[in-house]
């Protein structure tokens, strides 16, 4: 087996025998009180050797009447201090051992000045290695016969040039005029903070931070402390920390970096009404041509150009008048967005109410049950009624016209169901043409509104393969009452 030095045992200099010397086990000399025996032709010791006896190729030294390069390698006691940073250490730990290690394989390192008869190397270096470890490791035999290569190896490892270390230190030690700031830059990037003014490294920044054009850069520290005194967003227009009070609701969005506090939100004066208006009350066209504050004039071309969306002509969808914003009220109360579409229809052009006025409002009153008395309505239909509704909760108000609301059998008039909860959702392709799906049971095709007590099951009320009409329902349903019955008589 082979075996290294881990400490000097000898450093006459006849043999030399320092820490790194590679040798072979010869013998091991037992202790007088050791008990012979063996398991599975292996010999067991259960006291420590007295000595190791270790044999050194190419030494012609002999120590007593063992054979030429053999020495005794002898049990040696250490001991070191776990504490002996301070004073007066007392964390003693002492080991007593023989000095020696397999020696199947060593680094480059350990290997530096020896000559060995022959070796294998592996070239796969690690990234933070040197080259020159390898050129250590190679140049370790006399002749290349001697050597063998263990693994293929990258090519660029040997083609990446010096290690920045090392080549600096050599710089130093020559002399050489050194750039420390360049490289203090590239290695640990800092920046000045401009809320302590302390000069600190990048990982005590937020991206964000970081990344701001306009020089000014907040450690987190300083953010954090802004958050808890209540200040936690910073104007990028007057740059002072503010609450969220003072900023407009647009401003919060998260995905709003640089916000804008509403002192500093800038204004412009509609060409029209002569109010001013932030840029929310404008389109995008009419914003760039509406006059500047403190200005006599604005850039608009036309009489239109450069109002607000309040005073800006709309053309209606249904008479195709241009009128004002102000007259298609009815319409912006069913979208979320107030921006103006094609199908904008003014307040003449949409369905009105009995009272003359603006569109009369109803709101749904569907209501849900829960899946057990659904079951038991669907068994018993007499119980229930052949009127009962089921439906999704709404409880929205919206305009009484076919859009939102229509007639559903079954259903009183002031109990009002929307198409949405009712599944009759209306557009313009239910108006022009009628849906037809194709039924499961029978096989035919016929219209959506065939299909009720089949929709009433569903949360959704889209076609699916398994759509049924209301006659094979009802067969269904009858079929399962029938087989209720006769289980119940069996009871």
């Amino acid at each position: 087996m082979p075996v290294a030095l881990t400490d000097h045992v000898d450093r006459s200099k006849e043999k030399k025998l320092l820490r790194g010397r590679v040798g072979t086990v010869y013998g091991i000399c037992f202790h007088p009180g050791q008990e012979a025996f063996a398991e599975d032709g292996v010999a067991i010791a259960n006291k420590l050797p007295q000595a190791i006896l270790v044999h050194f190729e190419g030494a012609t030294w002999t120590v007593g009447a063992l054979p030429a390069g053999v020495y005794p390698v002898k049990v040696a006691r250490s001991h070191w201090y776990l504490d002996k940073g301070r004073q007066y250490p007392c964390l003693r730990v002492s080991r007593l051992q023989f000095p020696l290690a397999p020696a199947f394989a060593v680094t480059a390192h350990a290997a530096q000045g020896q000559t060995l008869s022959a070796a294998i190397v592996d070239l796969q270096i690690a990234k933070g290695t040197s080259p020159l470890a390898s050129y250590v490791a190679l140049t370790r035999v006399r002749s290349r016969e001697d050597l063998l290569i263990y693994r293929p190896f990258a090519r660029h490892l040997f083609t990446r040039g010096d290690a920045e270390g090392p080549r600096l230190l050599l710089q130093h030690l020559r002399g050489e005029s050194i750039d420390w700031q360049a490289i203090e830059a590239a290695h640990m990037p800092h920046r000045v903070c401009s809320g302590c003014r302390l000069a600190t490294y990048k990982d005590n920044f937020a991206a964000s931070q970081w990344s701001r054009a306009d020089g000014r850069h907040y450690c987190t520290t300083c953010v954090r402390t802004r958050v808890q005194g209540g200040t936690p967003y910073e104007c990028r227009q007057c740059f002072v920390w503010k609450a969220a009070v003072a900023f407009g609701e647009s401003q919060l969005a998260p995905q709003r970096l640089a916000k804008v506090c509403v002192d500093c939100v800038e204004h412009r004066v509609c060409v029209r009404c002569g109010e001013s208006k932030a840029q929310d009350h404008f389109t995008d066209r009419h914003w760039k041509r509406a006059r500047r504050l403190h200005t006599k004039c604005g850039a608009a071309s036309s009489a239109n150009e450069g109002a607000c969306d309040a005073c800006i002509g709309w053309k209606c969808a249904g008479c195709g008048q241009l009128q004002t914003k102000l007259q298609f009220t009815s319409w912006l109360t069913q979208r979320n967005d107030k921006r103006f579409r094609p199908t904008a229809r003014c307040d003449a052009c949409t369905p009105q109410g009995s009272d003359g006025g603006s569109t009369s409002m109803k709101k749904c009153s569907a209501r849900r049950i829960s899946k057990s008395i659904f079951l038991i309505l669907q068994f018993v239909p007499q119980i229930a009624g052949e009127s009962t509704y089921v439906g999704q909760v709404c409880g929205k108000t919206k305009p009484n016209h076919n859009k939102n609301f229509a007639s559903i059998e079954g259903v009183e008039e002031d109990d009002c169901v929307c198409n949405i909860c009712s599944g009759k959702r209306w557009t313009q392709q239910t108006r022009s043409k009628e849906v037809v799906w194709k039924c499961i049971g029978c096989g035919q095709v016929k219209g959506k509104q065939q299909f009720a007590l089949w929709l009433a099951q569903r949360k959704d009320q889209r076609f699916r393969p398994t759509a049924r009409c209301d006659a094979c329902v009802a067969q269904q349903t009858r079929e399962k009452e029938v087989a209720w019955s006769q289980n119940l008589s069996n009871l």
